[in-house]
């Protein structure tokens, strides 16, 4: 039935074509009326069966009794013509005629392949009307041994419709199964990879807070250095990740971007500051021009733009030797509206044309440098399929020796630049005498966490499931509590709702939920459970902070609740928009 709703259109437009033809032989009033009629029904089965109620319609034995009998009426009238003219247009009618029943016997057959029911009620008025032209063809005067030939044709056409149906029928069932195969196969692999990550991200979480720590705290050069050494490689790993992530989601369509303001201009600065030091170790000038083209605010997803540029930036880098790497911006103005396009540039080696072709594919890397550059190859395939989630694109233009451009299109439509903040990274102590309940089934989350907010002044309180957290929450009073969405006995979920049924001191306090991966049904469930916000692992010091303060800001904000007794935060904290 949804099939047919699809070629509804389709239908009419037959139909009104052929009944001009078929005047010939039956005359305007037959031709105009069979027409009307064929129509009519065409438009009581979608009255009958619309989008909204169809399912619901077809759920019960009355509603599929009577689209069997739409079907079987309809068929019968658009079949019906054949007779006529059979009966009505003489010798080259009957070959018209029977023709165009034949026609309509094989349209039955494929349009009705996965109902036998349906199959059935569309073929039995085909098949009635070729077992009927035998004894039409002796009442118009034709010999037994003449129509003989057209009798064993109805039974041919009716052999021929259960065998052709039966096999169309197998085919699409065997094409059903292999897809709900293959859909498995990817929800596995999905399973697997979020899985994965979540194991790979507590380590991670962990390597990054203690190599943090050791690093802002010891004084000895070779041990700093060492936890500097700690914190990349466990940075390249979260990279290597969330690329392998984000590739997961791209091919099970379940990767959205956002369209909110964000300040282009401090991202744009922001990631050129961020490369310079690479640059210049490498040798190489970081150029940036045109960034005068650039509008304070435009809708954006800048998580996904800044993970663009600094792949690009990454790439052009990595294969310059010498000479210098440019971002190049410049505002098209077209009738489609304004576009914003950002150009990396490089002076490196070039791609071969060969290579061109499939540099945007998944796990392409090129060259012997490639090899030994290390990443999984999804670094352009994931920039390109963003860019296009955003609308825009993403191309390259390369000369072997003379270099390549990476050319980011993205629309551009200005708005109000939010006035977002977060902390830098030397801080101070910005949550000096903050109470903070974190609930984590993993000791070296608990361990992480505990290094990261202690650092900065927080007074921690730990807990291993949901259960032991709503307990303490039950006990003391926090200013702000983190939990991890997966947890024995009682996940972070549970633990929230809890908390907010309870009316003991924390049914209003910030909660944040700790996950590896937050998708828009992780952030709707959260959100109805009663949390604030989200921190997703593995977690750095400075987002862990910035969600914090956020949470706190909030909080006073809507209600003007003082935090603890003996907490502060630290006003001077640097902010950067």
């Amino acid at each position: 039935m949804e099939t047919r709703a699809r070629q509804l259109g389709l239908r009419l437009v037959i139909c009104a074509v052929s009944a001009p033809a078929f005047q010939v032989f039956v005359g305007w009033r037959i031709a105009a009326g069979w027409f009307v009629l064929y129509a009519a029904l065409q438009f009581a089965e979608r009255i009958l069966f619309p989008p909204h109620l169809r399912a619901s319609r077809l759920d019960n034995s009355g509603g599929r009794r009577l689209a069997l009998a739409i079907l079987f009426t309809n068929f019968m009238v658009y079949g019906g013509v054949g007779l006529l003219m059979f009966w009505f247009g003489g010798e080259f009618g009957r070959v018209s005629g029977q023709a165009f029943i034949a026609g309509a016997l094989l349209n039955a057959v494929l349009t009705c392949s996965r109902s036998r029911a349906m199959f059935v009620a569309a073929v039995t008025p085909s098949i009635g009307y070729m077992f009927l032209l035998p004894p039409m063809a002796l009442a118009a005067g034709a010999s037994p041994a003449q129509t003989a030939p057209m009798a064993l044709g109805a039974v041919f056409g009716l052999l021929g419709s259960i065998s052709g149906w039966s096999l169309h029928h197998r085919v699409l069932a065997a094409e059903t199964a292999a897809r709900a195969r293959a859909e498995q196969a990817t929800e596995a692999k999905s399973a697997f990879v979020a899985m994965v990550s979540h194991d790979l991200r507590t380590p991670i979480s962990a390597i990054l807070a203690g190599a943090k720590t050791i690093e802002d705290h010891e004084a000895r050069k070779a041990i700093r250095s060492s936890a500097a050494l700690i914190t990349s490689s466990a940075r390249m790993m979260k990279i290597l990740l969330d690329d392998l992530l984000d590739f997961s989601k791209i091919e099970a369509g379940r990767l959205d971007v956002d369209h909110e303001p964000l300040d282009i201009r401090a991202l744009v600065l922001e990631s050129v500051r961020f490369w310079r030091p690479e640059a210049a170790r490498r040798g190489l000038r970081l150029r940036l021009e045109g960034a005068h083209q650039l509008p304070r605010g435009m809708l954006g997803d800048s998580v996904r733009l800044r993970q663009i540029l600094n792949n690009l930036f990454s790439n052009a880098l990595k294969f310059t030797p010498r000479g210098r790497v440019s971002l190049l911006i410049r505002r098209d103005r077209t009738d489609d509206g304004d576009r914003l396009i950002l150009t990396v540039a490089d002076t490196g080696a070039g791609i071969a044309p060969d290579d061109l072709s499939k540099l945007f594919g998944a796990f392409e890397q090129f060259g012997a440098q490639a090899d030994r550059s290390g990443g999984t190859g999804l670094g352009l395939n994931i920039s390109r399929k963003l860019a296009r989630l955003m609308g825009g694109d993403l191309d390259c233009k390369s000369r072997l020796e003379r270099g390549s451009a990476f050319t980011l299109t993205v629309p551009l439509v200005e708005a109000q630049t939010p006035d977002a903040f977060r902390p830098a990274d030397d801080v101070g102590a910005p949550l000096a005498g903050v109470r903070v309940l974190v609930a984590d089934d993993h000791p070296v989350n608990l361990q992480a966490f505990s290094l990261i907010l202690e650092a900065v002044g927080a007074r921690v309180t730990t807990a291993e499931d949901g259960l032991q957290a709503v307990a303490a929450a039950s006990n003391s009073t926090f200013d702000v509590i983190l939990l991890d969405l997966h947890m024995p006995l009682m996940g972070g979920l549970d633990a929230v709702r809890d908390i907010r049924a309870n009316s003991g001191p924390n049914q209003t306090t910030p909660v944040l939920a700790l996950t590896a991966s937050v998708n828009d049904s992780d952030r709707e469930a959260c959100l109805h459970g009663g949390m604030d916000g989200f921190v997703r692992k593995p977690v750095e010091g400075v987002e862990l902070m910035t969600a914090i303060l956020e949470a706190l800001a909030d909080r006073r904000e809507a209600d003007g609740t003082p935090l603890a007794d003996g907490a502060s935060i630290d006003r001077t904290t640097r902010l950067v928009g």
